[in-house]
């Protein structure tokens, strides 16, 4: 007789998505997900698969890293790390060998991103946070009281974001500067 299915068999699935392919098409980055049993939380490591052995190999070391992306030069992997706070930032592995090391320091993380053909810079997604003065009371750490003025707030899945807004950012690789290219009261 079979073994009936229970909810301790998502304590055991894993997941793959987000494949990226490196330019010699030598190596395949992925994100592999879990669920951790322990603390009951998603987990997420990249992973990649060499196509002339197909063993996986762990890439990253991280339990919240996802979104794979090689350099169009093949010399680094880009992806994204959540912090402490659960706020994304941009990693990067140097494919030559060695740790990954953070290269974003954004406040309200990154959404998404896109290497520059050169290699050389990164475009970035990432929410603008509105001064701390409008959201929180007469100085003190208790919020204002929100008044919902749109269905942006929960259009866009992601929760309450106030009056910020997505806009993009340039980072250039060797000298860190970060340059934000779009501003306003869109999206």
């Amino acid at each position: 007789m079979s073994k009936r299915i229970s909810t301790d068999l998502l304590n055991h699935l894993q997941t793959v998505s987000e494949p990226n392919i490196s330019p010699d098409e030598s190596l395949i980055a992925y994100t592999l997900s879990w669920i951790d049993s322990a603390s009951m939380e998603n987990c997420s490591s990249i992973v990649g698969l060499y196509s002339s052995s197909r063993d996986p190999l762990p890439l990253t070391q991280g339990t919240k890293d996802s979104v794979p992306q090689f350099s169009p030069n093949g010399k680094l992997l880009a992806f994204l790390r959540s912090d402490e706070e659960n706020r994304r930032q941009l990693w990067l592995l140097p494919m030559s060998g060695g740790e990954p090391y953070k290269i974003t320091y954004d406040g309200s993380g990154i959404l998404e991103f896109s290497w520059s053909p050169g290699s050389d810079r990164i475009a970035y997604s990432a929410s603008t946070s509105p001064d701390l003065s409008d959201i929180l009371s007469n100085g003190s750490d208790i919020p204002k009281p929100k008044k919902v003025t749109k269905l942006r707030y929960q259009f866009d899945t992601l929760g309450w974001r106030g009056d910020s807004h997505f806009h993009i950012s340039i980072l250039d690789i060797a000298s860190g500067n970060n340059l934000q290219i779009t501003s306003g009261s869109w999206d």
